[in-house]
C-alpha cells in the first residue's frame, strides 16, 4: 500500500488542510478585527484582500467551502 492511497494518510493530510485553513482565517478575523477597532470602513482594501483571497482559498478547500457556505446563509 502506497502513501498515497492509504487512508490514513489521506485522512491526516485533509487534518492538515483543515487546522492550516483555520489558522489562515483566524489570523484574518484578528487582523479584520483591529481594522474595526479603529473605525476604519468596512470596505477597507484589507477587506477586500481577504474576501479576493477567501473565494481563491474555497476553490482548493471542501471544508473551508463549506464553512463559508454556512457562515453566509
Amino acid at each position: 500500500m502506497s502513501a498515497q492511497t492509504n487512508p490514513v494518510v489521506e485522512a491526516l493530510m485533509a487534518l492538515h488542510k483543515a487546522n492550516t485553513d483555520l489558522l489562515w482565517s483566524l489570523e484574518w478575523i484578528n487582523s479584520l478585527i483591529d481594522d474595526l477597532n479603529t473605525g476604519r470602513e468596512s470596505e477597507h482594501p484589507r477587506t477586500l484582500e481577504f474576501l479576493t483571497e477567501l473565494s481563491e482559498r474555497r476553490t482548493d478547500s471542501v471544508g473551508l467551502d463549506c464553512l463559508a457556505k454556512e457562515v453566509w446563509r
